[in-house]
């Protein structure tokens, strides 16, 4: 038998998830990068040192001051807003630490996470994606909500059980 079947069936081996030792490396590259500081932020998960890496030296130092002075923390989904850093870079992350306040907001954190650059660059307002952001979600349920109400379903039924009885009584009366 192989190795790699023993070690699957065994549930050791996974050969698409990434290397652990990979994973160190790059944590550890991030600290080099930021600067010894930045070894609690690291250490939250691989999205916080890809965010790292993705960012200029000085760009580093402010997101581990951002995580440091709590603030990241208060945002709807951190590991989200990272994923977008180290998407984007330095534009993203000072948008976000420059607005906080405004994402904390769920609603306009998603619209931000959606074109998280529209946002950084000027292109577009966050009270804008927000109001989008929350038409979609009115719209998911609107759809979702049958088209009729109780009261619809009442007389509806009323009706047929009126028809009912008539068509059974005219039989009853013709037999």
């Amino acid at each position: 038998m192989q190795l790699p079947l023993l070690l699957a069936l065994l549930g050791q081996f996974n050969p698409h998830a990434p290397d652990p030792r990979l994973r160190r490396a790059i944590r550890e590259q991030a600290v080099v990068w930021a600067g010894p500081k930045s070894r609690e932020l690291v250490e939250t998960g691989d999205e916080a040192a890809l965010a790292l890496l993705a960012c200029s030296p000085s760009g580093a130092r402010n997101l581990v001051q951002f995580h440091a002075s709590g603030a990241l923390g208060e945002l709807p989904r951190p590991p989200d807003l990272l994923r977008v850093v180290s998407m984007t870079g330095d534009e993203a992350l000072f948008f976000a630490i420059q607005h906080t306040e405004e994402l904390r907001d769920k609603d306009m954190f998603d619209a931000y996470l959606f074109a998280p650059l529209d946002y950084a660059l000027g292109l577009k307002k966050l009270d804008q994606g927000a109001a989008e952001v929350r038409a979609g979600k009115l719209a998911y349920f609107e759809a979702r909500s049958p088209p009729w109400s109780m009261r619809t379903i009442s007389f509806w039924g009323g009706i047929v059980a009126i028809a009912g009885l008539l068509v059974w009584r005219w039989r009853r009366n013709s037999v």
